[in-house]
């Protein structure tokens, strides 16, 4: 820079000798476009130090106090991240000579970060721009809400999924980039008239059963067909075959459809 501004003051100072002796016809048309000419370049030379000072993160207040008396207070020059943020690694140390193409920190600002889902391309279509996203940590039990901020167009021909993409608020350092979250989506809503568990249901000859109270003997349960519809991971729908009001087994169903095996299967070698 300092090197830059001498050239630059040096072709001035010759530009507006010539450009003088020119007026007072001593030089010639031809000195004069030259002289001006260098002074020019120059100048753009200069101009382009200082841009370079500026982009390395000096202010124009330290640029304009730099001279060749006060030059010792730049051999320590402070490094300027362009951004506020966390230092997450450090690539410099002590006495070390680095090159300008050398990374000498990576920051990061971690205010707001991108949770990126995994979508499998059968819930492809569920997913869209503004769609709303739970979201979980495998190290945390609690659970924020957001809204889908991209969805991609492309699926990923090895694993088969497309990429969802939330924006999340981490003021508070909940989400720690790096680590396995859980997305669920709500893919509709629906009223049920009926609902049972899963593990009430089971299946005989083909056909689901419930095992169902006996409303005149406490205690004791008989199958009874039914016929389910919509389920989830842990209920059924059920669309027919019981009541309101009976009770059914809804833990332990499996030992119930065993003893009605193992008497279907004792009547068969009785007869």
């Amino acid at each position: 820079y300092l090197s830059e501004q001498e050239r630059m003051t040096v072709k001035k100072e010759i530009f507006e000798l010539v450009e003088k002796l020119k007026k007072q016809g001593v030089s010639f048309s031809k000195e004069y476009l030259g002289a001006k000419s260098e002074y020019a370049e120059a100048n753009i030379q200069f101009k382009n130090a200082r841009q370079k000072l500026l982009t390395y993160g000096l202010k124009e207040r330290d640029i304009e106090k730099i001279s060749k008396e006060n030059i010792e207070q730049f051999m320590r020059f402070d490094v300027v991240s362009p951004v506020d943020g966390i230092v997450l690694e450090k690539h410099i140390s002590i006495g070390e000579f680095v090159k300008d193409d050398k990374d000498t920190m990576t920051i990061a600002n971690l205010d707001n970060v991108w949770i990126n889902l995994n979508v499998f391309q059968d819930d492809v279509p569920f997913i869209k721009e503004g769609t709303i996203v739970d979201i979980t940590s495998r190290n945390s039990k609690s659970t924020h809400q957001y809204r889908v901020a991209y969805s991609a167009p492309v699926v990923n021909e090895t694993t088969r999924t497309a990429l969802a993409r939330v924006v999340a608020k981490n003021t508070d350092n909940i989400w720690r980039p790096g680590e396995f979250i859980q997305g669920r989506v709500e893919k509709s809503k629906k009223a049920y008239q009926k609902i049972i568990p899963k593990s009430a249901v089971q299946t005989i000859k083909g056909k689901k059963i419930v095992f169902v109270e006996d409303s005149e003997h406490a205690g004791t349960f008989f199958p009874k067909e039914v016929i389910l519809g919509d389920s989830n991971e842990i209920y059924y729908e059920v669309k027919n075959g019981l009541k309101n009001g009976e009770t059914i087994v809804s833990e332990g169903s499996f030992v119930l459809k065993a003893q009605a095996s193992k008497a279907e299967l004792n009547d068969g070698h009785n007869h």
